[in-house]
Formats: structure tokens, C-alpha cells, sequence
């Protein structure tokens, strides 16, 4: 008889590593929404849901909520973790510190690199014009907040033509207000289009940290430079294109 995989949520401590875990591929929509969803006990407790651990093989299972409305396990073994180089877009070789919040992110990373080879529409068809080194590269942030935690994110000016938020002031303002408002019970992600104006980067995505409309601080945490900037609101409607995620009441 065959003995069955006991599979143990990721713990408290490695949530908190995950938090720090450094973007090294082009899949910022995933690395910022990780981060997003680690800063709320709602966010929390999917993050433990979806990435588990078998203890005794280091065998990871990766679960999506919403693979064409349908629930799917993805298992991803500690061969294939250590077979993922971590590389920058040209192919050089990144070396990071080895430890468990890193494999838990290639898992992930792995994971949808496995749904997009067997489900061509989980990644969208303008991110597959972006020459990528994996699969799991590129993709819209609510495309993957939808297929890993089964909820459709509240997403503001994502998929539209304008380039930046400035058409969509007022509601762009009333969305942060509810974050002000949610007591940090929020999970965004905000993403910046071309000709973005520095310190923004192009085709970026970034974990909203903090929100202080009175103050006039809107703090974005960068998961590839692994540091928080406060930005007013008009550079946040000037550099920003869109605004997606989640608040905890949503992800009840």
C-alpha cells in the first residue's frame, strides 16, 4: 500500500520570508501579489491554502482556485525547484541565498509555468508578445490573483487603452480612500504602462504598502529593488496606469 503525501501549510516564518523574497524573473504581477497577500491574515491563510510543503521530500503542492472554475493541484518536485536558474533577461546567472520562501516562490513560479503549457489563455495574448526566458513570465496581476485565490479582484483602468490614471482621478482617490479607510485590511497591486516617468519603472508592478491621503503618501513596495516609496497622488495618477486587488472582506 502505497503511504499518502502529508503536505504541511507554509509556516508563519516563511510567510514572512516570502514577504522579503526578492522578484528575479519578469513576473512582477506575481511577486507583487505574493507580497500583497502577505500582509493581511486573510491574504495570509491563502498563501497557507495554496503553497504547501511535504516535509519528508520537500515536495511542494501548489493550489489554484480557478483554472477554467475549476479547483487543480499543481506538485512540484525539489529537483525542478533546484532546476529553475534564476537568471535576469539576458541569461545571466543571479545567485540568491538558498532558502525555504525561495522555493516557495520558484514552487509557485513553476506551477504556473505548468498551467500556461497546458492552458493557453491562463496567460493573456498581449504579455505573450514579450520575449521571456520562462513561461510563467509577464501576465496581467489580475489574471493570476483570479486563477490562485478564486475571486475577481476589484481592478481599475487594467485593461483599458489610457496609459496612465489621470482620466480616472475621482475613482482612482475614492479606491484609495477605502484602502486608507480598510485599516490596512487591503491587497493591491499597482502597475505602470510605457513611458513611465522615473523613479517609476516601465511595465512595473508594485504592492501598495500604505495609504495616507491626508498626508498626501501613497508607499509602493518594488519587489525587484526590494524597497517602499512614498509618491503624492498626483504622481501616482501620472505614473500609474491601473490599480488591482483585493480587500479582506473581499476574500472571505
Amino acid at each position: 500500500m502505497i503511504k499518502p503525501k502529508n503536505f504541511t501549510p507554509i509556516s508563519t516564518e516563511e510567510i514572512i520570508n516570502l514577504q522579503k523574497s526578492r522578484q528575479i524573473f519578469s513576473d512582477c504581477y506575481l511577486t507583487s501579489t505574493l507580497n500583497a497577500l502577505t500582509r493581511t491574515e486573510k491574504g495570509r491563510q491563502i498563501l497557507q491554502k495554496n503553497i504547501q510543503r511535504n516535509l519528508e521530500t520537500q515536495e511542494y503542492k501548489i493550489h489554484f482556485e480557478n483554472i477554467y472554475s475549476q479547483p487543480k493541484d499543481i506538485f512540484i518536485t525539489e529537483k525542478e525547484i533546484q532546476n529553475l536558474e534564476l537568471t535576469d533577461k539576458f541569461f545571466n546567472p543571479i545567485y540568491v541565498q538558498p532558502n525555504s520562501a525561495v522555493d516557495a516562490q520558484k514552487a509557485v513560479e513553476i506551477a504556473m509555468n505548468k498551467i500556461i503549457r497546458e492552458n493557453f489563455f491562463m496567460k493573456n495574448l498581449f504579455s505573450r508578445l514579450a520575449k521571456s526566458v520562462e513561461p510563467f513570465e509577464y501576465n496581467l496581476p489580475s489574471h493570476f490573483m483570479n486563477i490562485f485565490t478564486g475571486k475577481k479582484p476589484v481592478s481599475l483602468n487594467e485593461k483599458s487603452i489610457r496609459l496612465t490614471l489621470n482620466s480616472k482621478k475621482h475613482e482612482t482617490f475614492e479606491l484609495f480612500k477605502q484602502m486608507q479607510n480598510s485599516e490596512g485590511e487591503f491587497n493591491f497591486v499597482a502597475g505602470t504602462s510605457m513611458g513611465t516617468k522615473f523613479p517609476l519603472t516601465n511595465w512595473h508592478c508594485f504592492t501598495i504598502e500604505n495609504v495616507n491621503l491626508l498626508q498626501n503618501k501613497i508607499r509602493l513596495y518594488d519587489t525587484k529593488e526590494k524597497k517602499s516609496e512614498n509618491y503624492t497622488f498626483r504622481e501616482i495618477c501620472e505614473g500609474i496606469k491601473f490599480l488591482t486587488g483585493y480587500f479582506s472582506k473581499d476574500l472571505t
